[in-house]
């Protein structure tokens, strides 16, 4: 339990407060017993408007860049400002769907960040945008007489994630030379 304190703004924290009788004693002769209480102050729920999601390139993750919108429902004139992290529906580029995530902080004219909820933003529309990649058939020479070679000298990619492999593009690779 905490003590109840008022804010800047005269009013009281959220959080669970004891509450107890001022007197027991009475001036007509009765002898007053008393016991403490509990007042539970709940968290004010802000609403949000305006949130995006930015699309971008594949750079194989799911993490969404996400524009905070516009909070409301504030007590008086108190506000809080908030930031958000964001997470797609899948890490594949496509048109996507994102989810943010808010982390609220104090604010002006008494306003703490404790005092107030914001739960998370769905359907946040986006596009994750494929990544170019190019394949380049690698340099190679052979003698006229020699029968080629079984792969060449290979292929080199460019433009791959770095986590990331030929074996992520499926099917087989076919190339062939030209004399």
């Amino acid at each position: 339990n905490t003590p109840v304190v008022k804010n800047s703004n005269n009013r009281y924290n959220a959080g669970d407060y004891v509450i107890s009788p001022n007197s027991t004693a009475s001036a007509f002769g009765y002898a007053i017993s008393s016991s403490s209480g509990s007042l539970s102050i709940q968290k004010k729920t802000l609403a949000i408007s305006g949130s995006s999601a930015a699309g971008k390139t594949y750079d194989g993750s799911d993490v969404a860049t996400i524009t905070t919108g516009t909070l409301s429902g504030f007590v008086g004139l108190e506000t809080v400002s908030a930031t958000a992290s964001g997470t797609f529906d899948s890490k594949n580029a496509g048109a996507r769907v994102a989810t943010a995530a808010y982390t609220l902080s104090n604010g002006t004219n008494g306003g703490l960040a404790s005092n107030y909820s914001l739960g998370n933003s769905t359907g946040l529309a986006a596009t994750i945008d494929q990544k170019p990649l190019t394949i380049k058939a690698n340099d190679d020479a052979k003698f006229v007489t020699q029968p080629d070679a079984t792969s060449y000298n290979g292929v080199s990619f460019s433009g791959l994630i770095p986590t990331e492999g030929a074996e992520v593009l499926g099917g087989a690779l076919v190339y062939s030379r030209t004399n």
